[in-house]
């Protein structure tokens, strides 16, 4: 992506035409943006279907929101996030340990500041 990094605008531009054309696919064909997505981002086979859904409009979205601010962050944090959900869902000893109840915290009840 050197394209990205050594010419902002041209890749702004660039950004702007993948964000509308996975937009238009989206709204067409969603099992195309859907294998296209998983193509790209192997790991969101581990995500239910609600979550890899999620995953993509949240990626559609955030394209098209940051296509003309030259700044990709908010794009790789939601990749970076999703792809550790997915991890989660991959060792089903941690996915326990995470839905496990909190020691200490009864149902309903917040959880004590530290």
């Amino acid at each position: 992506m050197a394209v990205l990094e050594s010419h902002p605008e041209q890749g702004a531009v660039l950004v702007r035409g993948l964000a509308q054309t996975l937009r238009v696919v989206a709204s067409l064909h969603p099992m195309v943006l859907s294998a296209t997505v998983q193509e790209a981002f192997p790991w969101v086979s581990l995500l239910s279907r609600a979550e890899r859904c999620a995953f993509e409009v949240s990626l559609v979205t955030q394209l098209l929101a940051v296509e003309d601010l030259e700044s990709f962050q908010e794009v790789q944090q939601l990749v970076v996030e999703w792809r550790g959900t997915a991890a989660v869902h991959a060792d089903p000893e941690l996915a326990a340990e995470l839905q496990r109840p909190l020691d200490g915290v009864e149902d309903g009840r917040s959880v004590p500041k530290p």
